[in-house]
């Protein structure tokens, strides 16, 4: 699942168990292609105050919104990844539903080269170079650009732990 970077005062941590707000994403040629997957899935449109919205089916009781530029309707397969966002109630009236439990938090990283400054004094950093997955201490001249989180599913609910 990529992880949105717009300010919310949240850090997902491996362990955490939260109930994201997810739509469906594109592979992006600018990131690695190991964050994107094929699952199947089933999708639904929705008629709300709004219009109509598509709402995908993951299996577990676990949903995402599809928008309109991803395709497929019915029984079908999705190629691509989750995304959570946290302003999703922004764009759709239907709230999708779903636990996850982070597995792992990997940060995507791109080499910080400085760039030209024409202000005496001041320094500035620009991203150069492709996007690349990192776990634990960065490379130097390395900056992290987003958060990759391995999940996993739980559909509605997390699942009950039974005592030992």
């Amino acid at each position: 699942m990529i992880e949105d970077l717009e300010p919310f005062p949240d850090d997902p941590q491996p362990g955490d168990v939260c109930t994201p707000s997810t739509h469906w994403t594109l592979p992006d040629p600018h990131l690695p292609d190991s964050l994107f997957t094929t699952i199947p899935a089933r999708i639904e449109e929705v008629d709300t105050a709004r219009g109509v919205e598509r709402v995908a089916y993951l299996g577990s009781g676990f949903t995402t919104m599809v928008p309109d530029h991803v395709p497929g309707r019915g029984d079908t397969t999705l190629t691509g990844a989750l995304m959570w966002d946290r302003y999703l109630w922004m764009d759709y009236a239907t709230t999708p539903h779903g636990t996850v439990r982070v597995d792992e938090r990997i940060s995507l990283a791109r080499r910080m080269v400085p760039a030209r400054r024409f202000v005496s004094g001041w320094t500035e950093l620009q991203h150069t170079g492709p996007v690349s997955l990192h776990r634990g201490r960065l490379p130097v001249e390395h900056g992290v650009v987003g958060y990759v989180l391995a999940v996993t599913l739980w559909g509605p609910d997390p699942p009950v732990q039974q005592p030992s």
